[in-house]
């Protein structure tokens, strides 16, 4: 089953272990994508050096229209050998490959070569619930020491809690490892976490990295 999303949002930092900001929007319909740029975080982007994303010049009153074809090219080649691994990694049903939208969606279009990201605005449909997808989780070199760091393995379970009256983010959700604060929920994937049964859904470590900047990947789930 495929996990539904009806926008995907583009975010941008200046650089690794900084905050991460929303600026701009992929809408997605019958297959078609669009681009604006949008978010909250726009200006303060441009205040960091922010210049739009390359080859769509940075214009806040302009729709892109029929952009797939441009963003897809940080996709991974399908067609690849070892293709399997990044699929079970990210989550991705081996049928739904050559969906670009979805693969975009599932896997964040991460590359090696740019402080962009791409984070799908997941939604719970009530009559069929499901949802499992895979995030890193946002702060950690700000609140998670490397103590506690290097005690979280693959397959633990992390706790998280709902701060709906923070006031920088109504949606932020805090991550916990041993009831130990260590990071957030990224913006853009917190969202689904205020739309259904929050006790329904389970957070559960899939991969960690230390090589100067600590990762967290969790594969988040509510099945």
């Amino acid at each position: 089953m495929k996990n539904l999303f009806d926008k995907i949002y583009l975010t941008w930092r200046k650089s690794k272990g900084d905050h991460r900001k929303i600026v701009g929007e992929l809408s997605v319909f019958d297959n078609v994508v669009d681009f604006t740029y949008k978010g909250n975080n726009i200006k303060e982007a441009l205040r960091e050096g922010f210049i739009g994303y390359p080859g769509l010049s940075f214009d806040a009153n302009k729709k892109y229209n029929n952009v797939l074809k441009m963003f897809s090219s940080r996709l991974i080649n399908t067609d690849r050998n070892d293709i399997k691994d990044f699929l079970d990694f990210w989550e991705i049903n081996q049928e739904c490959k050559k969906d670009k939208i979805y693969l975009l969606a599932m896997s964040q279009g991460l590359t090696g070569t740019d402080n962009f990201e791409f984070l799908a605005n997941y939604y719970v449909d009530n009559n069929k619930p499901f949802l499992r997808f895979v995030t890193d989780i946002a702060g950690l070199q700000y609140h998670c020491n490397d103590d506690v760091f290097n005690k979280i393995k693959k397959g633990n379970n992390l706790e998280f809690e709902l701060e709906p009256n923070n006031k920088y983010d109504k949606q932020t959700v805090k991550v916990l490892f041993n009831n130990t604060f260590i990071g957030h929920i990224k913006k853009g994937h917190n969202n689904v976490f205020y739309q259904t049964d929050a006790n329904k859904i389970q957070l559960e470590v899939k991969k960690s990295i230390q090589n100067g900047n600590k990762q967290l990947f969790v594969v988040v789930s509510l099945c």
